[in-house]
């Protein structure tokens, strides 16, 4: 079975669990579906993290920018946030430094933005990507 085939299965319990607990597809409010949103964004960014992980770069790729564009749509910030570093991290495993670069700066730029301490230091890694693209 491989991770899409559990991630289906897994919706699909939450959803047959929800309409027999009353919360059925008619009942269901607009807060439902944002949740849903959201829990989908999480999953597909610990999908792209566990394909990082067994080393399947190219299928981590994908469920990151799956994370990225529904955390954008949903306006959650610190989530497309975190999708864009994740996924500037797969990029530059895949050699792509230009893509790395343009999606860890989000992240520096959200982090510099709330004073967060280890900015600089996340923009000096960035740094040390841009030098090895220059080479």
């Amino acid at each position: 079975m491989t991770m899409t085939h559990v991630l289906r299965s897994r919706v699909r319990s939450k959803s047959h669990a929800r309409f027999w607990s009353g919360g059925g597809a008619g009942d269901r409010s607009a807060d439902h579906n944002i949740g849903d949103r959201w829990e989908e964004g999480d999953i597909l960014s610990n999908l792209g993290a566990a394909y990082v992980a067994i080393g399947d770069v190219h299928n981590a790729v994908k469920f990151y920018e799956q994370a990225l564009a529904i955390k954008r749509k949903m306006g959650d910030r610190r989530g497309e946030v975190l999708a864009s570093w994740n996924l500037g991290l797969a990029y530059e495993k895949q050699g792509d430094l230009k893509k790395a670069i343009a999606a860890m700066q989000i992240y520096v730029d959200y982090e510099r933005d709330i004073g967060h301490p280890d900015a600089e230091q996340d923009a000096a890694l960035i740094e040390q990507l841009r030098a090895r693209l220059n080479q």
